[in-house]
């Protein structure tokens, strides 16, 4: 691993974990002054969100490839500003008709897809509207940011995620405390994703104008030059999202939003693990894509263990920590004993889950990258959508949200043995489960036992400062001896500038 590469995932993994830290650190005051319906709708907000971010994803990564590689190649690099201008163009219209599709399924006026007991109805009303509203303003944001990534400006990508997440999530708290009222929220996130679309427009408009001078015109042949990439990579979204998504979709209609917030709390606890994911996929994606390019097997698959091992050091210890300990965590964290009832067990289940799809990631992003694998990835999500869909349905009325969590898990373990064997049969793998175990298992037996050393210790403690401080003791204690036992680990550690100008 170069060393523009290790700085990069440096910067953007400390400011996906700092933003990370920070959704922690401010969720249960957000549950304290507002009540535990009104996270309910944070929550339906982030399921609607994902929704659209079908439309979003297809529109934003076009950009993103097209510009990265036009970027490179000095015949078509003045035509980027005319692209962008296009995409732009079309980006806007294509999301406001998708929010107000969205606006007619979730009934604005009658608000018949959620069910509140302590929220009355014209607040519930007002703040779907604003739900809504966000949402126009919030989804663009991804067409810009990766505009930047194009450019590979991850820094700049980074520096503005996080002064922008901090705002948001830290901004809101004072406003809170004193009105206690959820609109409050959403009007405060609206403004703020106002401006950071222009912030983000402007630095990325700014970078068009060193390449040409010339007023941006729209061009409908560069629009139907990448209309099959496009499309392609819709219909993946499309299929993706659905699947990751149906759980929470089925669960805002079927439950109470009270018991539907108790979920969404576990899932935002367990989705931290793609903070750490995402900056390494970033970074490999274009790798990736490069060497499926150029036909580079040997490279590709050195590429892939190298991306896997790596995703495994980042997000396993975390994981057993918080499959053992989702109690105290929670406990540690609301410091709210109904809370942590309710949302202990769900935890343990979407860790598993979040760990496995995470873990799935680098064969999945190698089968974007090589031609020709896009129906594959199509079936498989199609397997898991009637199977998670119809499954909730049958079983949700029964089990509740126990059912959906372990079905998300199944589909976890489904995806993981799916993606990964089919990328061993592409890169012509012999024993590709003994490769696997070996990156895989290491972390894994590291971790739980140095956590299943000081079980008892944490589960006896009762002041929250030494919870806290032996939960951090047991997290460092796993990264510091899984580093210590892998020479590739060490070999990237030391042979980085920022270390062996130390050692020199």
């Amino acid at each position: 691993m170069n060393d523009s590469i290790y700085k990069s995932i440096s910067f953007t993994l400390i400011s996906n974990l700092w933003l990370t830290f920070a959704t922690l650190i401010c969720t249960p005051l957000y549950i304290k002054f507002l009540g535990i319906e009104s996270y309910g709708l944070i929550g339906f907000y982030i399921t609607l969100l994902s929704i659209i971010g079908v439309v979003d994803n297809g529109l934003s990564s076009a950009a993103l490839r097209e510009i990265a590689r036009m970027n490179s190649d000095n015949a078509q690099r003045s035509q980027i500003k005319d692209l962008f201008f296009s995409l732009e163009l079309i980006y806007w219209p294509i999301i406001a008709a998708f929010t107000l599709i969205l606006s007619y399924l979730v009934n604005t006026d009658g608000n018949q897809w959620i069910e509140a007991e302590t929220i009355n109805a014209t607040v519930l009303s007002e703040t779907t509207s604003l739900i809504l509203l966000l949402i126009i303003f919030q989804v663009p944001i991804g067409l810009y940011m990766n505009g930047l990534l194009g450019f590979k400006k991850n820094i700049n990508f980074a520096q503005i995620n996080t002064i922008f997440g901090t705002i948001r999530t830290f901004g809101v708290l004072p406003f809170l405390y004193y009105f206690e009222d959820i609109r409050v929220f959403f009007m405060w996130q609206i403004f703020w994703a106002i401006i950071q679309i222009l912030i983000a427009r402007l630095i990325l408009f700014l970078q068009l104008k060193k390449i040409s001078v010339l007023k941006s015109k729209f061009s409908m042949h560069l629009i139907t030059k990448i209309k099959s990439y496009v499309g392609g990579m819709f219909l993946v979204t499309i299929l993706s999202i659905i699947v990751s998504q149906i759980d929470k979709i089925i669960l805002s209609k079927m439950l109470t939003l009270e018991s539907f917030a108790y979920y969404m709390l576990a899932f935002t606890v367990a989705l931290s693990l793609s903070r750490i994911t995402t900056p390494i996929i970033q970074i490999y994606w274009a790798q990736f894509s490069s060497l499926t390019k150029d036909n580079k097997i040997n490279e590709l698959k050195e590429k892939f263990f190298q991306c896997f091992e790596l995703l495994c050091f980042a997000i396993l210890p975390f994981t057993v920590v918080i499959f053992l300990f989702s109690e105290p965590l929670l406990l540690l964290w609301t410091n709210d004993q109904n809370l942590t009832s309710n949302t202990s067990t769900l935890l343990t289940i979407l860790i598993l889950a979040t760990a496995f799809s995470s873990l799935s990631l680098p064969a999945l992003t190698v089968l974007y990258a090589k031609n020709g694998y896009l129906r594959y990835v199509n079936k498989v999500n199609v397997i898991g959508l009637i199977f998670i869909g119809s499954s909730i349905f049958i079983l949700t009325p029964i089990y509740g949200s126990l059912a959906a969590a372990n079905l998300i898990l199944i589909y976890g373990v489904f995806i993981f043995f799916m993606f990964n064997f089919k990328v061993a049969s592409i890169l012509g793998l012999k024993n590709p489960i003994n490769l696997i175990l070996q990156k895989l298992l290491p972390p894994i037996f590291i971790s739980l036992a140095i956590s299943g050393l000081l079980y008892v210790i944490v589960f006896s403690l009762t002041n929250r400062l030494l919870i806290f401080l032996t939960f951090s003791f047991i997290i460092i204690c796993n990264f510091f001896v899984i580093l210590i036992l892998n020479k590739s680990y060490r070999e990237i550690l030391l042979n980085s500038k920022y270390i062996s100008k130390y050692r020199t």
